[in-house]
């Protein structure tokens, strides 16, 4: 059964592409652990991070302690026996687990109908005072509320039995998930590569909640997500801080950011967190051995693990907008169906970058020095498979979204005109209207330049919006993709597969970088394996999302290249109803049925491609001079296709009238009817001089009769 299609409701939009199984979690008493203990190698200071606790040199473990580098005490051994009272309400049943400050215990809430309840212990001091305090810094958690987020209901102090020299013990109390720790893949089994990622997902949307509120989860690991039916859930909140607090708080060392222990925690460590979480996970449950390779994934990991914490994703939900997309990817190849989503980055391009195989001809077709030289050697012309022109294809790639930081985001998005002299004036307008002390110099304002200029084909002007706004812009994937434009344009084509290349490095889930870099692969192609490489990077894109039929043309395009007249034909087709480029797509699948692949006989389209082209006009929308003009290309691909067939010279003179091939249409029919139509052709010619032309090919091609 297929996922449902994703919504496009922001950044978590791939969520509805992923059917995650239901696992049953134990029942609370099941979870109860009749001997705990702690591994040696989880015994660490829970202050510093470093091992405590182990024996050396045959000594035995100590179990509790002080940390020898910087004297925290510690403790592994369970600090609440069963049958204890916290707060006069919470009974304790026993150890369920350990994490990074303490045992957690299941519980029982005596005041609400022994609703189990998770205790987690969260600070040992021998100060009650210290234990209120840290009690303070943790309410804000009881105010937490999200579906992947574990429910804090209290915070509770407990001085245990025996009196103050063992301590006074801080606990959260905590909702009770029934459920296994990701950290444990011998009870899930082999998750599907997308089950992972949908919970990663999740974890990203749980991140961004914090991070709205100013607060940081700081040490996230597969051990602290817990999968509870369907559902995942944050479980361990106790590292959880206030953005902006001094020190690096808790965190674990396979996890952890390389400049956590200079910055502290920020937004950027927890996102590495998650790159590496969603790397562990990858690792240990993905089913796939090719979604090991699959490129996107691994961009998207390594941008968020980057060495540098400005390279990596702003943001957990900028990070979930490219999760979601190189989601949507995997899914599209494993289902082999498109998931159709809208970018949060870039416009839909509604402009095709090379318009003319979909339009029906103009009438020039037929008026100029080639029109008299085919009635004479053959009126199927060949079928151009050239890409468009650079500049042209650079100027109506998609457009980057407005940034919303931008000082001038409010007028970008609502006032400027499509066309793009028009806009040119309205950006100078809005530029010098602020006072000169007062500007704000806006990138966003260099770039659109930059692109207006492209439209209009000022190469020059372009490249000086574009340096202006580099001087504006610290490095990223907004400048490549503009300096991939430039080198298009340019048509540098090495330079702009290098900044576009960059630029999907840094958005592996958006498909706009992927449709550029097989554009600039279908114009460095100088081999047939070339030419299929650019056609599978045009495929690999349309086969994913149907709002990128660009791709579906320019796939057309390197078959074309190829001799290959029925696969250009068949991803045309595949254009639907619903796009806006739905008749350029037929009308440029009826035009390739019609024309002609290579010199020799073997050119021409067959009976099937012609009798194809007639159920296509048919249906075309098509007003009464574009259908006769379609139909025209039709007759002469006929025509030339029986003279071909039957040996007869183009140069009329006496025969016998030979019988068509295949179709059952006569020569003398043939010619007839393609006399007719360039005749009317005539009627509607703008010039005596063009009128001229069209009766001349009208005599060309009219049949003679035997005497």
């Amino acid at each position: 059964m297929q996922p449902p299609r994703p919504s496009g409701d922001g950044p978590w939009w791939g969520l509805g592409l992923v059917t995650q199984p239901t696992i049953a979690g134990p029942e609370p008493h099941e979870a109860v652990r009749a001997a705990p203990r702690i591994p040696e190698e989880r015994r660490l200071c829970p202050a510093c991070r470093r091992p405590v606790g182990t024996g050396l040199d045959g000594q035995p473990n100590l179990l509790e302690g002080r940390c020898p580098y910087d004297g925290t005490a510690y403790s592994f051994v369970p600090r609440l026996s069963r049958g204890e009272l916290l707060a006069d309400r919470y009974r304790v049943e026993g150890c369920i687990g350990h994490g990074g400050f303490g045992w957690v215990y299941l519980a029982h809430d005596e005041r609400l109908n022994n609703r189990p309840v998770a205790l987690k212990g969260l600070i040992d001091a021998e100060d009650p005072a210290r234990v209120e305090e840290a009690a303070e810094e943790k309410r804000f958690l009881i105010e937490l509320r999200h579906d992947d987020i574990v429910d804090i209901y209290d915070f509770v102090t407990h001085e245990p039995a025996g009196g103050s020299r063992h301590g006074y013990h801080g606990y959260l109390v905590m909702e009770y998930v029934p459920g296994y720790s990701l950290e444990r893949p011998e009870l899930f089994g082999r998750l599907e590569t997308e089950q992972v990622i949908g919970h990663v997902l999740s974890v990203l949307r749980a991140f961004q909640y914090l991070h709205d509120r100013r607060y940081l989860f700081c040490d996230l690991k597969p051990s602290n997500l817990m999968v509870h039916g369907s559902r995942i859930k944050l479980i361990d909140l106790g590292a959880v801080r206030e953005a902006g607090r001094p020190g690096s708080g808790a965190y674990s060392e396979d996890y952890m950011a390389p400049e956590l222990m200079v910055t502290g925690p920020t937004v950027a460590t927890d996102v590495h967190t998650v790159g590496r979480t969603l790397e562990s996970l990858f690792g240990w449950y993905a089913d796939d051995p090719g979604a090991a390779r699959f490129a996107p994934l691994r961009q998207l990991i390594d941008r968020a693990t980057n060495a540098d914490p400005q390279l990596r994703f702003g943001s957990a939900a900028e990070m979930a907008g490219q999760l979601s997309g190189v989601l949507r990817e995997l899914v599209s190849v494993r289902d082999g169906a498109q998931y159709t989503a809208p970018s949060l980055l870039f416009t839909r391009s509604t402009t095709l970058l090379d318009p003319g195989p979909g339009t029906v001809p103009p009438l020039e077709r037929w008026t100029g020095t080639a029109a008299r030289r085919a009635a004479v050697e053959g009126s199927c012309r060949p079928l151009s498979a050239a890409p468009p022109a650079p500049a042209t294809a650079a100027a109506r790639l998609p457009e980057p979204l407005v940034d919303a930081r931008d000082p001038a985001a409010g007028f970008l998005r609502a006032s400027v005109s499509a066309d793009p002299a028009v806009a040119l004036s309205q950006l100078a307008s809005y530029v010098d209207a602020a006072p000169a002390a007062a500007r704000t110099p806006s990138p966003g304002v260099e770039l659109l330049r930059c692109r207006l200029h492209l439209r209009l084909d000022d190469l020059e002007a372009a490249r000086t919006a574009l340096d202006q706004a580099r001087s504006l812009l610290r490095p990223g994937w907004r400048l490549n993709w503009h300096e991939g434009l430039m080198a298009l344009a340019e048509q540098q084509f090495g330079g702009a597969e290098k900044m576009f290349t960059a630029c999907q490095r840094m958005l592996p889930g958006e498909l706009a970088p992927r449709l550029a870099l097989a554009l600039c692969a279908e114009y460095r192609a100088g081999s047939d394996e070339e030419l299929d490489a650019a056609a599978a990077a045009y495929l690999s894109v349309w086969r994913t999302d149907g709002w990128y039929e660009n791709a579906a043309f320019g796939h057309a395009r390197t078959r074309l290249r190829r001799g290959d007249r029925a696969g250009a034909v068949s991803v045309l087709r595949q254009v639907p109803d619903t796009s806006p480029h739905h008749r350029a797509a037929r009308i440029a699948a009826l035009r390739t049925h019609t024309g002609r692949l290579g010199a020799g006989p073997g050119g021409l389209p067959g009976h099937a491609d012609l009798a194809e082209a007639e159920q296509a006009l048919a249906a075309l929308p098509l007003d009464e001079p574009e259908r006769r003009r379609l139909a025209v290309l039709i007759t002469e691909a006929r025509l030339d296709r029986l003279v071909t067939q039957t040996g007869l010279d183009r140069r009329r003179g006496p025969r016998p009238d030979p019988a068509a091939p295949d179709d059952g249409a006569t020569e003398h029919e043939i010619r007839s009817a393609l006399e007719k139509e360039y005749r009317a052709f005539a009627q509607w010619a703008p010039d005596e001089n063009r009128h001229t032309v069209l009766v001349d090919l009208a005599n060309a091609v009219r049949p003679v009769t035997a005497r």
